[in-house]
Parts: C-alpha cells; sequence; structure tokens
C-alpha cells in the first residue's frame, strides 16, 4: 500500500507495509468534498457573499468618487486565492465610481519576507497595467493608531493608515493560537510591525491560546480590539476545500463577517477522536504551506492530538527555503535540548524564537521524521530526522516499522491528515 501526499508543487508517494491496511484511516478536513469547484460555481460563491453582506451595506454604498481604498490580502505563504476575489472586489468598486489609480493592493507580511513582482502578478491575477498600485506590508514605515485593551501598540503600515476605505480579504481556517485566521488578523500582525506583533503573540502560552478558541483566547481577542482604534470598513473572507477551491465566503461587518465564516468552518471542519495513534502521518497541503518550516510547523502543531504520547509523526513538508526565518535558526542554533527551549520561551519571548520553541514542544513530547528537502544539518538542528524521497517515494526505515509493530494495540488506527493544519480534532481522552 502506498499513501499518495502532496509535496510542494508534486506529490510524494509513502510505501506502507500491507499488513497496516486495516489500521490505515485517512482524516480530511469535513469541507474536503474532493471535487475541485468550476470557476462559475466559486464566482457564484463570491458574488453571493458580495451582494448580501453579513451586517454591513453592500460595498458600492460604502465608498464614494474621490475616496481611495486600501485592499488588503494575504502574502503568498497564505492559501488565499486573491486572483479569485480581488476581481470581484474591483469591479464593485469601480462600478461605485472609485477610479483605478485610488486603489492600493497591499500584501499583509507581517514578518515574512518581501515578495517579488512576479509573485504579486501571480498572487493578484491581474493585468499590471491596469493603474492600480501593488505593493507589500512596510514594518519600518508604520503610524502608530493606538493601542488595544491589553495594551498592544497597534502600528499599522503608513500607506493603509493613509486610505479613506480599508477593505480586508483572508481565508478562515483553524490556527493553533489564534483561534482562527481571517477578519482582523490581516490588519494584525498582518500589516503591522515587529513590535505590534511581538506584544500580540508574546501571550500564546496562555492555555486559552489554541485552535477553535476566540473568547477567552488573549491573542484573538487582542486582534478583535483592534476595531476599536482602527477599524475596517469591508472584509471578504473565505472557506477553502483541499484543492484551495472556494467552498464558503462571507462579507461585510469584519467581525460579523468573520464569525459567519468561523460559523460554517466548524460546522463541517471538527472532529472528535475516539482513539490515539501508534503512527501519525501529517501532509501540510503542500505549497504553499510547506515553503518552510516555519510555515510547516502549522501541521505539526495540529497532528499532535491525533498521536500517543511517544508516538512518531511522519511530517510531509518540502521546506525549499529551509527553516523560513531568522530567528527561527538562531534559536535552534543555541539551544541545546527541546525542554530547554520550551524553557526559553517561558521567560523569553521573541518572534520566529516562538515558532521554534512550538516545534520543540511537539519533538519532546512525539518523536518527529521529516520527509523535506531541507539540509540534514537544519533537520537535526530542528530535533528532528529526515526521510529523502527517492523517485517521489519514500520506504519508512525499519526500525521505525518495527517500532510501529510492537507499540499499543493492532486495532489503534494509524492516521493519515493529507492536510494536517486544517484538521482541528479533540480527544476524547
Amino acid at each position: 500500500m502506498n499513501i499518495e501526499m502532496k509535496y510542494g508543487e508534486g506529490r510524494v508517494r509513502i510505501d506502507i507495509p500491507e499488513r497496516w491496511n486495516e489500521r490505515m484511516t485517512v482524516v480530511k478536513p469535513g469541507n474536503d468534498t474532493g471535487n475541485n469547484r468550476t470557476q462559475s460555481s466559486e464566482e457564484a460563491i463570491i458574488l453571493g457573499a458580495l451582494n448580501h453582506p453579513v451586517e454591513c451595506p453592500p460595498l458600492e454604498a460604502l465608498v464614494h468618487p474621490g475616496e481611495t481604498v486600501v485592499i488588503v490580502t494575504s502574502d503568498m505563504t497564505r492559501p488565499m486565492p486573491t486572483h479569485k476575489v480581488i476581481p470581484h472586489v474591483i469591479k464593485k468598486l469601480i462600478g461605485a465610481g472609485i477610479v483605478p489609480e485610488d486603489i492600493t493592493v497591499v500584501f499583509a507580511l507581517g514578518i515574512h519576507r518581501n515578495q517579488t513582482a512576479s509573485e504579486h502578478q501571480k498572487l493578484l491575477g491581474i493585468p499590471p497595467d491596469t493603474g492600480i498600485r501593488v505593493e507589500d506590508s512596510d514594518p519600518y514605515n508604520v503610524i502608530q493608531v493606538g493601542h488595544t485593551a491589553s495594551g498592544t501598540p497597534v502600528n499599522v503600515t503608513r500607506t493603509v493608515t493613509s486610505a479613506d476605505r480599508i477593505v480586508c480579504l483572508g481565508n478562515v481556517e483553524y490556527h493553533y493560537f489564534a483561534g482562527y485566521s481571517g477578519g482582523y488578523k490581516a490588519i494584525l500582525p498582518g500589516v503591522c510591525d515587529r513590535e505590534t506583533v511581538s506584544h500580540n503573540h508574546k501571550m500564546i502560552t496562555d492555555t486559552n491560546a489554541r485552535a477553535g478558541i476566540i473568547e477567552g483566547n488573549p491573542i484573538r481577542e487582542d486582534i478583535d480590539s483592534v476595531a476599536d482604534v482602527f477599524p475596517v470598513d469591508f472584509i471578504v473572507n473565505v472557506v477553502l476545500d483541499s484543492s484551495h477551491g472556494i467552498e464558503f465566503c462571507a462579507a461585510g461587518h469584519p467581525l460579523f463577517a468573520h464569525r459567519t465564516a468561523v460559523d460554517y468552518l466548524n460546522s463541517v471542519g471538527q472532529f472528535e477522536i475516539q482513539r490515539r495513534a501508534p503512527l501519525v502521518i501529517a501532509g501540510t497541503g503542500g505549497s504553499p504551506k510547506d515553503l518552510n518550516l516555519y510555515q510547516a510547523q502549522k501541521a505539526l502543531e495540529f497532528s499532535l492530538v491525533f498521536a500517543q504520547p511517544g508516538a512518531p509523526i511522519i511530517l510531509v513538508a518540502s521546506c525549499p527555503e529551509g527553516y523560513g526565518n531568522e530567528t527561527m535558526a538562531r534559536w535552534f542554533a543555541e539551544s541545546g535540548s527541546p525542554e530547554g527551549m520550551v524553557q526559553r520561551l517561558e521567560n523569553e519571548f521573541e518572534l520566529g524564537g516562538h515558532k521554534a520553541a512550538m516545534i520543540a514542544r511537539a519533538v519532546a513530547r512525539n518523536p518527529v521524521w521529516i520527509v523535506t528537502e531541507m539540509p540534514t544539518r537544519e533537520v537535526s538542528g530542528a530535533f528532528m530526522k529526515p526521510l529523502r524521497p527517492r523517485d517521489g517515494r519514500i520506504t519508512l526505515p525499519k526500525d521505525l516499522i518495527e517500532q510501529i509493530d510492537r507499540s499499543g494495540q493492532v486495532e489503534d488506527p494509524i492516521y493519515v491528515l493529507p492536510n494536517a493544519a486544517s484538521t482541528f480534532a479533540r480527544a476524547r481522552d
């Protein structure tokens, strides 16, 4: 038997012993129908949301000729299909009298790297000569617009603060410490500076800062309280299937429309695990979620609930950019053990280092083998073991197979998570 997983822009096959066949349990997000939606059906979903906004007038009624509009959308590390959504948003704006020269698209980088012009064009999918300006958020050119209720300074990219109207695009999925992506997350951390993001993310050690929680989650509540000092006019949030097709769309009020998308995701995307597994094979879903370890960490985090303590996890993540973050790399280089790194996070929060500490916390509980292109020194530096594809296939090490055969009960499931970062589960125990 073999398991096929997305791997970068391609796929990889993992050979599984035949005696495990009956134990293999493939777990997909509830909105994973296995069918790619047509362009016309996706357009109908988007237009349905735009024409019937949640707790908000239609976009074309909010804007007026002569106003400047900034559209904030996700960068290349996110699966948000901007090229499918933004043409309809722009059409609404132009229909309301906004000229293209008064529209600016800002890609929300957070603390990610700048993008190239070709990456902008790939993400947008609109002709470069429309008159619409396109740029990345700039964390070094910000305006402080106030503080959140918890004291986080809200330092926003100057271009965004200078607009008359702000429209935010995003996708809603489970987020391992902010509860859910989408909504005001386009602003914080999307277009804020390192000081703002650090102040928000340092609450990551709170027990309520985890997936599926909004009320009582200090990070999500801090993000949403940005509305008190820097209101957004309109959002368009989508829920995607496993092929990154648009399954659902909510538009309108930046908080209420977001919660509408969250409610839909919860209706299709939660699982209850009856038995944890002696082995979990976790995929990221391929590019862009496995561009680097900084992004792939989310799939590892979500796979933990499926695994018995001490059970190995196989993470399928190409990571052509390696760690993808200099601070993460430094934390790995400076740490002598996973336990030491976790303790360091308790005493010292640093953006990038927090991701390294989350990986360390995971491997302290479950050994991790990673199917990857990362150099061996980087893999071992992150306390993991490498598995290298040959001709697009992976053969599991003999000692790993023997360990699984010796552990647990034969009726224990072996979970396969093709899109682990989008697979949210709760265990009964």
